[in-house]
């Protein structure tokens, strides 16, 4: 089976007149647990130290998670290689300059609901809005504003391909293409 990840960005105008903003989107964000340990003893400004700067100065900066950020959660049996980081990497994004990223990612119910609904609150506690997964097929397809000068920039994320991961009324997931 093919699986394919979307990222899409969506521009809303306003005001239609011309304006120069800078957009930085960073793709497949994906630490895993080998990273705890190095963020432990580096800093959680580690990662992104060299490169904050560039991202930090963007107007609007995206990412596309490819993992839970969660301590909760038990590995989905049949998965061959979970992915789940630990909360620090969170902070990582938010010392980087992320302002929002998708969760649309076939990883992302590596550790189940549980881990995604904690990436949502972990997340949204640091001030990165997220867009592309939620608790119920609803809040799945919900999207992120961003206000970068006179425009209003709205964020969507599908996933397609990995129906299991999608959300449904009930159920937490992505937000199936």
């Amino acid at each position: 089976m093919k699986r394919v990840c979307v990222f899409l960005l969506m521009m809303v105008v306003g005001v239609v007149r011309a304006e120069t903003w800078a957009l930085r989107v960073v793709g497949n964000l994906q630490f895993g647990k080998a990273w705890t340990p190095i963020l432990a003893r580096e800093g959680e400004e580690y990662p992104f130290a060299e490169i904050a700067p560039f991202l930090q100065d963007a107007d609007l900066t995206l990412g596309f998670l490819n993992e839970p950020i969660a301590s909760g959660g038990e590995a989905v049996p049949g998965v061959n290689e979970p992915w789940r980081s630990q909360p620090i990497v969170g902070r990582a994004l938010r010392f980087a300059g992320f302002d929002a990223v998708s969760l649309a990612s076939p990883h992302m119910l590596d550790f189940g609901g549980v881990a995604l609904e904690e990436t949502l609150v972990n997340l949204d506690a640091l001030g990165i809005q997220t867009f592309g997964a939620g608790t119920n097929d609803a809040l799945a397809r919900m999207y992120s504003f961003h206000a970068v000068g006179e425009t209003t920039v709205a964020c969507l994320g599908y996933l397609h391909g990995i129906s299991y991961s999608h959300a449904t009324q009930t159920l937490p997931g992505t937000n199936p293409a």
